[in-house]
């Protein structure tokens, strides 16, 4: 029969978490969400991700 050492699951943890395991899926289940908006939008809609340089200078206003 096995038995649980406390002193080895404690170690087991990651006592840097504070949030849980359970907030930390829900934020990357809404960082994918939002990526694949951000990806749908870009190929069907043909909105620019603008990660681009533009292609003209943009012109300063004097003053």
């Amino acid at each position: 029969m096995k038995t649980k050492d406390p002193q080895k699951s404690s170690e087991a943890e990651d006592l840097s978490n504070i949030w849980g395991w359970k907030f930390s899926r829900w934020g990357l289940i809404i960082l994918i969400l939002l990526s694949v908006i951000m990806y749908y939008r870009h190929v069907v809609l043909g909105v620019p991700l603008e990660f681009e340089q533009e292609k003209e200078p943009v012109e300063e206003v004097k003053q």
